[in-house]
């Protein structure tokens, strides 16, 4: 309802009635559901030869979250720290390993640069009922030198929406 005033000053005024209907209204919860909770990423047998010191890396390997989401969903990532390298960004140190002097780095697809270990960070909004984030990981040399073997790693992410 609109209060109006009563009284004008020069002109007419008719004193109306207004109001405002709304319907067709519906409040909605937002969601999103991982669609393969645990993935798995085929790092691949890489020659030593293919670093060059601290900070090199081999080839990238490409994988993504897959969601459903509510249209419209603001998705955020945060990948967990309990591995992560301090002194490499996007880096998490080998769990399951004989290898020594590596590390798997985490890179953000979209802008192909490493994504932050242990910060909540935007990834995108649904367009529609499916969204996925493009990831890539690849092994970086930590160590002045590298001994071969198993290099093998695990990862917690947790994906928050609003």
């Amino acid at each position: 309802m609109v209060n109006e005033p009563n009284s004008v000053m020069g002109g007419s005024y008719t004193k109306d009635l207004l109001s405002f209907m709304f319907s067709s209204a519906q409040i909605v919860d937002t969601s999103c559901n991982v669609t393969k909770k645990n993935i798995g990423v085929d790092m691949g047998r890489v020659p030593q030869g293919d670093f060059n010191g601290p900070g090199t890396t081999a080839q990238l390997r490409s994988f993504t979250i897959d969601l459903n989401c509510t249209p419209g969903a603001m998705i955020n990532l945060t990948l967990d720290d309990t591995y992560k390298n301090a002194s490499y960004p996007g880096t998490i140190n080998l769990s399951d390993a004989t290898a020594k002097g590596v590390g798997i780095q985490i890179v953000d697809a979209a802008q192909n640069r490493p994504f932050p270990i242990g910060e909540t960070r935007p990834v995108g909004v649904a367009s529609s009922g499916s969204a996925s984030i493009g990831l890539g990981a690849r092994y970086i040399q930590t160590g002045q030198t590298i001994t071969g073997g198993k290099a093998n790693s695990v990862l917690t992410f947790t994906v928050t929406y609003r």
